[in-house]
């Protein structure tokens, strides 16, 4: 019986790590990610949130699409500024600070790759993050995990390596942030939110009573 048992382990397990279906995401049309295995989708204000929870992580995508102005938020009408906005207000539902910071390059895109840590339901959790901006559209995917993980982490970018645009080069535009649409914090407190109920397999209807949205 004892052998019996382990076997039936070792097959969940197994059917566990093998079974999993890469899955392509559409993200506006202008881009792809693939995620390990099918997500979930959750809608908040109109904006919808993939996610994928695997074994103490969870792989998380969002592509918002912004329009009217920004004059109330952008500082300089520079794209910098916009991933100051989007990291500050990331950071902001749970009080935390960057443990790492750097832009980056990607897909010949300019972009900004942070970590940071936060405590949820007594557990540290850590969250990897990318972001870009293009096309009047903010795309950022990210990495949740209990374990502290160097941001080179094969697990991590395993992930953030299946980023990759749809369009051609010449169709690429970063220039015109001033056109971007307005951004409140309480749209990223959600995308952090869906994180952390994802990671401890809370129910999803949760974050109802978590997040609260101030339209523009």
């Amino acid at each position: 019986m004892r052998k019996i048992l382990i076997t039936l382990i070792l097959i969940f397990f197994s059917f566990d790590s093998y079974c999993q279906h890469p899955y392509k995401q559409n993200l506006q049309d202008i881009a792809t990610i693939t995620f390990p295995d099918t997500p979930k989708t959750k809608i908040i204000s109109a904006e919808t949130f993939y996610y994928f929870h695997d074994k103490g992580s969870t792989y998380i995508c969002e592509a918002m699409p912004l329009s009217t102005s920004l004059s109330d938020i952008l500082k300089g009408n520079s794209i910098d500024s916009l991933y100051t906005v989007f990291i500050n207000s990331a950071l902001a539902p749970t009080k935390s600070h960057t443990f790492y910071k750097n832009n980056i390059i990607a897909n010949d895109l300019k972009g900004v790759e942070f970590g940071f840590k936060f405590q949820a339901k007594g557990r540290t959790c850590y969250s990897y993050q990318n972001v870009f901006y293009l096309n009047d559209v903010l795309i950022n995917y990210s990495y949740l995990s209990l374990d502290s993980l160097n941001k080179n982490d094969k697990r991590i970018t395993d992930f953030f390596k299946t980023f990759k645009l749809t369009i051609k080069k010449e169709e690429i535009r970063q220039s015109n942030a001033a056109e971007l649409g307005h951004i409140t914090a309480y749209i990223f407190m959600a995308f952090v939110i869906i994180g952390i109920i994802a990671l401890f397999g809370f129910g999803i209807v949760f974050i109802i009573r978590k997040v609260t949205y101030k339209k523009s």
